[in-house]
């Protein structure tokens, strides 16, 4: 097979090759395809032919040109129509069983277009798209091969049809197994010998990803990529069968195409699809030892720095192997404060689709990695999670208070240092005297822990004055008898302390 380098216009390819069916379908007489009429005609021919194989060497330009018909009477808004229609479940069995193995390379070509129209039309017509078409698709398997359109053709389908999860489970695998679905891509990409020939390098080096381009046939890089991605994107269910073995190859995929996320919101979309699917992957036991030995997320990194729509799904990403990985390399590179700076800037840019990454990732270094706790007390985080508390926008204070509860104990000192106790009381008193922010208990209880937490861990310290002082204040004492009948019973206690610590300094007065 022909090799061409993917650094081609492969959106222009991509619109050449999806004209090619318009193209053809315009030869026919426009006049004689509007219509129900015509419909009616068309559909009359699929569902009363006697299919036999001589029927198709005798009269494959008949079936062709009515397949052009078809396809101009549903193409579009038109297939709404078809939607309704009682006969639709017939016609899709009718054109699914043409695709026998004597069949011509444009035949099963126009019955793809017109499955892909279909699929593309609601999940009810998808189910009855695949459950039709899948079973014969290994009797074009060496047509596809040969063909790069009817392999468009054909994951175009697949797409439309993977976005769609079925009684729980990705669709596609209701009617193929993931090996007769993702097999012939993996040859066809030459996967195999890519994994075998470069791991080595992969290993020390992000970019020996890249050469993988070299071997993708241009025009069948965008289709694969959007199969790919909405397939694994909605297989969150299936993680413990046989996709699992083909998640390294489509790690290498996702490498291979970071080059093209520069080009277009669609490329960035696949990317992100492929992430939500391989992070849909996380709790397999095996899922940091296959994909974390390979650096992934030294490449992960680079992109969050670049890609602020890919931010969520990236750092999901490399906290996901960072939490199941046996690899320390993983925390050497993230353990560090250029890596808290990133952190630091998803906060303070309001990405806000992923602070709970963020929090996530901060919770697996603190709990995974020890000497990160000291890099934390050292970093611009500090600074930005107090400053995010005098925010008016409820995620950016909500995170801000997760990620706190979870730290300070470790760096106490430093948040007591950057004005914790007196953000904290900013929001307190908005939330529950003034009432001007809405609030639940659960984050104004674990603001109530905090405080009490640093006031237990300034005992005997050369900051307990400070601190208690701090505490003290009569606006924390307002808020320290509003919340007194929280139903919650540990802050019911936090609170009790706090409010007996002031009135043990009043009395000291």
């Amino acid at each position: 097979m022909q090799r061409r380098t993917i650094f081609l216009d492969d959106s222009r390819a991509m619109k050449d090759c999806s004209s090619r069916v318009k193209l053809s379908s315009s030869l026919v007489n426009a006049a004689d395809l509007n219509g129900k009429e015509r419909l009616d005609q068309v559909l009359e021919y699929f569902l009363t032919q006697d299919l036999k194989k001589h029927s198709l060497d005798t009269m494959a330009d008949s079936l062709e040109s009515q397949l052009l018909a078809l396809y101009s009477c549903v193409k579009g808004d038109a297939v709404t129509e078809l939607v309704r229609d009682p006969r639709l479940a017939k016609l899709i069995d009718a054109l699914a069983q043409h695709l026998q193995p004597y069949t011509s390379t444009q035949i099963a070509f126009l019955i793809f277009s017109m499955l892909d129209q279909f699929a593309d039309a609601g999940a009810e017509m998808t189910e009855l798209s695949v459950r039709a078409g899948l079973p014969y698709l290994s009797n074009i398997t060496s047509m596809i091969a040969e063909s790069p359109e009817l392999l468009i053709g054909v994951l175009m389908f697949y797409t439309h049809s993977a976005s769609y999860e079925l009684h729980g489970r990705q669709q596609l695998l209701l009617y193929a197994s993931a090996d007769e679905l993702l097999r012939p891509i993996s040859l066809l990409l030459q996967l195999d010998s890519c994994e075998e020939e470069r791991e080595d390098a992969m290993l020390h080096d992000a970019s020996n990803y890249f050469s993988l381009l070299s071997i993708v046939p241009a025009p069948i890089l965008q289709p694969l990529g959007s199969f790919l991605g909405a397939f694994l994107a909605n297989c969150s269910y299936d993680f413990d069968g046989e996709v699992f073995a083909y998640l390294r190859q489509m790690l290498f995929f996702f490498f291979a195409i970071t080059p093209l996320f520069s080009r277009s919101d669609e490329w960035r979309r696949v990317g992100n699809d492929l992430l939500l699917g391989l992070n849909n992957f996380c709790m397999h036991q095996d899922f940091g030892t296959l994909l974390g030995g390979f650096h992934a997320w030294r490449l992960c990194i680079q992109l969050i720095k670049i890609y602020r729509d890919m931010t969520k799904q990236l750092l999901c990403f490399i906290a996901n192997v960072a939490s199941t990985s046996v690899n320390n390399d993983v925390f050497n590179d993230i353990a560090t404060l250029e890596f808290s700076d990133i952190l630091s800037s998803i906060l303070a840019t309001g990405i806000h689709n992923a602070y709970v990454d963020v929090a996530l990732t901060i919770e697996v270094l603190f709990a995974q990695w020890p000497p990160y706790r000291k890099t934390f007390r050292e970093s611009s985080l500090i600074k930005v999670l107090v400053d995010n508390l005098y925010s008016v926008t409820h995620i950016v204070v909500n995170s801000s208070i997760n990620i706190i509860s979870i730290t300070v104990a470790e760096a106490w000192e430093e948040f007591f240092a950057a004005g914790l106790v007196a953000a904290l009381a900013h929001y307190l008193q908005n939330a529950l005297i003034k009432r001007t922010v809405s609030c639940t208990t659960k984050f104004t209880g674990r603001c109530f822990r905090i405080l009490h937490q640093m006031m237990e861990l300034s005992r005997g310290t050369t900051l307990e004055e400070p601190v208690m002082s701090t505490l003290s204040t009569d606006v924390l004492y307002e808020c320290y008898l509003s919340a007194h009948d929280f139903p919650n019973m540990a802050v019911y206690a936090s609170v009790s302390t706090l409010i007996e610590l002031v009135r043990m300094r009043h009395e000291s007065m």
